[in-house]
């Protein structure tokens, strides 16, 4: 059973892959946001290739400051049309296009100050929806390459996200990450 002190450490590493259980899985997203905004006061940025932007947005409004969080939406164009970006969420046509996605990540990370020495964060959200939409091979290749992406980034704590730790994908991810932390159950 894993416990709040032991995802908080966790996030504590430069880049950590958490492995969730999908049941679990909003609860612990919501957990790593408001670890990062209301409790260390950091802002950053949300990728998503998994729920639209407006959902996690109206889902998170209560508990997240989310003045402090840029989300970059890869997954809302393939339900709508003519989505018009904004101040809080940029919107990428497709989850296949990673050369867009890398780009925005690495616009949106660039952009954001760091508040008085604090970290900035990136969640990427998640490598087990992106294989949904691309090749294995392709994946593992961009695993590597936001790996090395984010230890460029100066002041930056990587989250990357999967649901299902049988993937290959996810085998190649770990070898390189700081920390790995597989949650099938909570206790808190």
């Amino acid at each position: 059973m894993v416990e709040k002190k032991e995802i908080t450490e966790a996030l504590e590493f430069d880049l950590t892959l958490i492995i969730i259980e999908p049941l679990l899985y909003s609860k612990v997203v919501e957990k790593i946001l408001s670890i990062f905004v209301s409790e260390k006061g950091m802002s950053g940025v949300y990728f998503t290739s998994n729920q639209p932007c407006n959902y996690l947005m109206k889902k998170l409004e209560n508990n997240i400051d989310l003045h402090k969080v840029k989300f970059v939406d890869a997954v809302s164009h393939l339900i709508q049309e003519n989505l018009e970006s904004t101040n809080f969420c940029t919107y990428l046509k497709s989850p296949r296009d990673l050369t867009a996605i890398s780009l925005e990540i690495n616009q949106q990370i660039e952009a954001i100050k760091s508040v008085e020495g604090r970290p900035k964060f990136l969640i990427f959200d998640s490598f087990s929806t992106l294989a949904l939409y691309n090749e294995e091979e392709i994946i593992k290749k961009y695993a590597h390459y936001i790996a090395n992406k984010s230890r460029s980034w100066r002041n930056t704590k990587t989250v990357l996200i999967s649901t299902s730790d049988k993937e290959k994908v996810v085998a190649e991810i770990s070898q390189f990450c700081d920390k790995v932390l597989r949650i099938k159950e909570l206790d808190y």
